[in-house]
């Protein structure tokens, strides 16, 4: 049985980017890449995943580093 998430993304500037579900077995990799697909203002700016930095809460918060571990798991250890 899997769970979903419901990520909420905001830039470097707080602009909101949208919310995203997603499965919490997915990968940080594979959430770079929908967000490279799905994500209007990353489109736009032509933005490769290996670009991509996220965090957990700000801009301060740990990184999701490791692509590929889980969301589930970065999620669960917050």
């Amino acid at each position: 049985m899997s769970s979903t998430k419901s990520i909420k993304l905001v830039d470097r500037n707080n602009k909101p980017l949208g919310l995203f579900t997603i499965p919490s077995t997915d990968t940080v990799e594979a959430l770079k890449k929908l967000l490279v697909k799905d994500c209007e203002s990353i489109r736009k700016r032509n933005i490769g995943i290996e670009r991509i930095r996220l965090t957990i809460g700000d801009g301060r918060g740990p990184a999701l580093q490791d692509k590929k571990k889980t969301i589930g798991e970065y999620c669960n250890t917050q």
